[in-house]
C-alpha cells in the first residue's frame, strides 16, 4: 500500500490570550484503502485532527502533504475543492436539508462541483441510495426519515463525488445500537467494495475494534497506534483493552 497521507510535526493551539495546545506534533502516515479509527476522550485533540486531516481546519505548523501535494500550500479554492470532490464526509448529526428529498440531499456535492445535474449524476445517486438501503424513499423528504435512514442518505451523499477519502465524525454517534452495527458494517462493505480510505472518530470501542487500525490520541499526541489486520475478534480485544482501561481511568480520575 502507499501512504497517500502524510503528516509531519503537526501543531494546533485555539485561544489569544490562553492558548490550548490541542495538538503536539502530530507525525502519521495513512496508507490508502485503510479503515482507521481514531480514539481518545473528549478534548483529547480527536476532532481537531480530523479536522485538519479534511481541510476543515489549518495546523499552525508542520506539514500535511497528500499524494505528495503540501496542502499547506493550496488556496482557499483549492482546499475547498478537495473538502467537495476528493473527501466525503459523515458527520453525526446528519445535516440533511430538511426542505429536499433524500435523492436532492445526495446530489447536492454533484451540482457544486459540476453546476448541473446530469442524468448519470442521477442514475448515480439512485445507485447509491440503492446500495445503502433506502431507495424506496428517495423521493421523501429527509424529515420523514428515521434516523437509520437519513444517516444512510448521508453516507451515499458523502460518495455521490467518488471521494478518495471519506472522513466520519462520531458516524454512529446518535443511532441506537442496533442501527449503529448496521450502519458500520455498511461502511465496511463500502471501504472492502470502492478502496477508498476511511478514517473515523468514535467513543464506541466495539466499533473501533472492526477497523483495521486504532490510533489512540490523548492530551494531543499520539498514545498508541495500533493495526489490526489478520487478528481475530478476541486477538483485537486483547490488544485494544490498555487503550480502553487508560481511557477508563482517566474518565474516572476527572470525575
Amino acid at each position: 500500500m502507499d501512504s497517500h497521507i502524510v503528516l509531519s510535526g503537526i501543531n494546533k493551539s485555539y485561544g489569544n490570550v490562553i492558548k490550548a495546545h490541542v495538538l503536539k506534533h502530530i507525525s502519521l502516515s495513512i496508507e490508502k484503502g485503510e479503515l482507521c479509527a481514531i480514539i481518545g476522550q473528549s478534548g483529547s485533540g480527536k476532532s481537531t485532527l480530523l479536522n485538519i486531516l479534511g481541510l476543515l481546519d489549518v495546523a499552525d505548523s508542520g506539514t500535511f502533504l497528500y499524494e505528495n501535494t503540501d496542502t499547506g500550500k493550496m488556496s482557499d479554492d483549492q482546499r475547498a475543492h478537495f473538502r467537495n470532490s476528493v473527501f466525503g464526509f459523515i458527520f453525526q448529526f446528519h445535516h440533511l436539508l430538511p426542505e429536499f428529498t433524500a435523492l436532492e440531499n445526495v446530489l447536492i456535492p454533484w451540482q457544486i462541483a459540476n453546476g448541473s445535474i446530469s442524468s448519470k449524476a442521477k442514475a448515480r445517486a439512485k445507485e447509491l441510495l440503492e446500495r445503502v438501503g433506502v431507495s424506496k424513499d428517495m423521493n421523501n423528504r429527509s424529515t420523514n426519515l428515521s434516523g437509520g435512514q437519513q444517516q444512510r442518505v448521508a453516507i451515499a451523499r458523502a460518495l455521490i463525488n467518488n471521494p478518495q477519502v471519506v472522513f466520519g465524525d462520531e458516524p454512529t454517534g446518535n443511532l441506537d445500537s442496533d442501527t449503529a452495527e448496521n450502519i458500520f458494517e455498511l461502511i465496511k462493505e463500502i471501504n472492502r467494495d470502492v478502496d477508498s480510505t476511511f478514517i473515523i472518530v468514535t467513543h464506541d470501542r466495539h466499533l473501533a475494534a472492526e477497523c483495521n487500525r486504532v490510533i489512540e490520541i490523548a492530551d494531543g499526541i499520539i498514545k498508541d497506534d495500533i493495526r489490526l489486520e489478520q487478528k481475530t475478534k478476541a486477538e483485537r480485544w486483547g490488544v485494544l483493552s490498555p487503550c480502553y482501561c487508560r481511557l477508563k481511568q482517566k474518565v474516572s480520575s476527572v470525575s
